[in-house]
């Protein structure tokens, strides 16, 4: 029998002073229960991790002293073995621990014929570890309710449920790279999924998104997922609206919000800054690099409700957009209202926005959250507010993008407000 855990090896029995300083610390492991593969045939434990695939032995008949099960329910226990003098410190899925000690007391028990009948060898590929990185859950039968998800999986796909919540579990997967939540019933995600430091690839297709309030979007605020996220799939969400910090994932390459209700994009939606590429460095490429780019390099805001894009979409450099399906109307007006002396709350708003500081109801008043919230942005890619001037242009969206699927024209109309008369002017000559 084969337990997936996690154990310290306690080695302070073996020094007078009882001093632990050669102990080893917790480390995800494999432990084995079962007969030597020798001609004594012989019950032992195996203890295998990464760090030390070879594995240890520990003879297990006259050579258990103790076992504390205290702490079972709760996952804990410890095996004391005499030779060598050290202490198995487990923790594990409570059910499978259980099971695990109760094989181990069969075959130890006096007069029990258990080693020699129904433990099996451990032959040497049984030795090997076998580290999971990819787990499908395909029916609701298959749900690792119990013992949980494995902490080596990177790639987790939790698709057509019919889930109406998130499950927490999730964020121990430290090293969680892909995760896949398409065409289920979830409304919000907790905060703390901005926090896996390796996530890259997130797919929220078909939930219900739209139905959630403002504050359940705090996971776009995480440190970690600004920094990686390269892949955002919200479409099929039934969304009116989208969150301005959306414009803080810098690595997001790939942003696929179709098939909701969306009336208009977040001005900071310019701010995407990888989701623009170099036209020299692609003019070097052959075509399978340049086909690879095409997968990810794309914005698809297809069969929405937009009448107009935010001109800050201008600093974008696709390789791919989606527009079609919007009914957007062509007209054009020149710029409108007139610079004044800025307040000087716009200007610290100004300045957060562009540091990118990280704001929230627990760090400043819930008005200037709103404030920070309604901000708008240049096409420089600054943020201004009341002391603006707005004008609606029309752009080629040729200009910005190597391919455009479209239903009508290329020709979008752009809202844009400009933060100075500089961005004005040089807005107009262009």
């Amino acid at each position: 029998m084969r337990l997936i855990c996690t154990v310290k090896v306690d080695t302070s029995r073996m020094h007078p002073s009882g001093c632990s300083s050669g102990s080893q610390r917790a480390r995800a492991s494999t432990l084995s229960f079962g007969r030597s593969p020798g001609p004594d045939k012989e019950a032992c434990l195996f203890l295998q991790s990464a760090i030390d695939p070879k594995g240890v032995k520990y003879k297990v008949k006259d050579n258990i002293v103790n076992v504390f099960a205290r702490f079972v329910q709760e996952g804990k226990c410890t095996i004391r073995l005499k030779q060598p003098a050290h202490d198995l410190i487990i923790q594990a899925e409570p059910l499978l621990l259980k099971s695990f000690l109760k094989v181990i007391k069969l075959g130890i028990a006096k007069g029990s014929t258990e080693p020699e009948a129904k433990i099996p060898i451990l032959e040497e590929k049984y030795f090997r570890p076998k580290i999971q990185t990819k787990y499908i859950v395909a029916t609701n039968t298959e749900y690792p309710t119990l013992q949980g998800f494995p902490r080596t999986v990177e790639e987790l796909r939790i698709v057509d449920l019919q889930r109406k919540s998130f499950d927490r579990q999730i964020l121990r997967l430290e090293k969680l790279r892909l995760l896949d939540l398409s065409k289920n019933c979830i409304r919000s995600l907790p905060a703390e999924l901005g926090s896996l430091p390796n996530l890259k690839e997130l797919y929220l297709g078909e939930n219900h998104l739209g139905k959630s309030p403002s504050r359940a979007w705090a996971w776009l605020n995480g440190d970690s997922i600004k920094r990686n996220l390269v892949l955002l799939d919200l479409s099929r969400n039934e969304m009116t609206w989208l969150p301005l910090f959306l414009g803080q994932l810098t690595a997001l390459k790939t942003l696929n919000l179709s098939y909701n209700m969306l009336t208009s994009l977040p001005g900071s939606i310019g701010l995407l800054s990888s989701l623009r590429y170099s036209v020299r460095k692609i003019l070097r490429l052959n075509f399978r690099q340049k086909f690879i780019i095409a997968l990810y390099r794309c914005l698809s805001i297809q069969e929405n409700r937009i009448q107009s894009l935010p001109g800050s979409i201008r600093r974008l450099r696709l390789e791919n957009i989606n527009i079609s399906g919007n009914p957007f109307s062509s007209m054009t007006c020149l710029p409108l209202n007139q610079f004044k002396v800025s307040t000087l709350v716009e200007c610290a708003a100004r300045s957060v926005l562009k540091a990118r500081l990280n704001y929230d109801a627990e760090t400043i008043p819930h008005i200037l959250v709103k404030y920070l919230n309604g901000a708008r942005f240049c096409d420089c890619g600054g943020a201004c507010f009341e002391n603006h001037v707005y004008a609606k242009f029309e752009l080629d969206l040729r200009r910005i993008s190597e391919s455009c699927i479209f239903s009508t024209q290329f020709c979008i109309p752009l809202d844009c407000f400009f933060c100075s008369m500089k961005c004005t002017r040089f807005w107009i000559r262009s």
